[in-house]
């Protein structure tokens, strides 16, 4: 038997170069540690702890000195437990190819349970 489930959360964000989020937005299931509302003018090791925030935080930071798009899955550990998200990162560019900042969208990645 196998089960697909929809990802529960998605969410995304517009970040400048010193990685404070301008912008955040959250799929129609907002996860209760996420409050896009809340999210604007901080880092994420602000908002998370400092594990998560780290491997998060290369990421960004990553794209935003490379200047190339990537995509990578990193878990996480939220108040209900461990989450594991797809994340792409894209570098916010002005018209000159300087690097503003990062936009992000994470997706949660389901679960899948197979068998026999």
């Amino acid at each position: 038997m196998c089960r697909l489930y929809e990802p529960r959360y998605v969410d995304s964000g517009w970040l400048s170069p010193k990685l404070t989020y301008s912008c955040a937005m959250s799929g129609s299931r907002i996860h209760p540690d996420f409050d896009p509302h809340s999210v604007v003018g901080k880092r994420d090791d602000e908002l998370v702890s400092a594990d998560n925030a780290a491997e998060i935080m290369m990421l960004k930071r990553q794209v935003i000195a490379s200047g190339m798009p990537t995509t990578r899955v990193l878990d996480f550990r939220r108040s209900d437990g461990p989450h594991r998200y797809n994340i792409s990162a894209v570098p916010l560019m002005e018209d000159s190819g300087k690097v503003h900042g990062v936009i992000t969208a994470a997706v949660e990645i389901p679960i899948r349970e197979l068998s026999g």
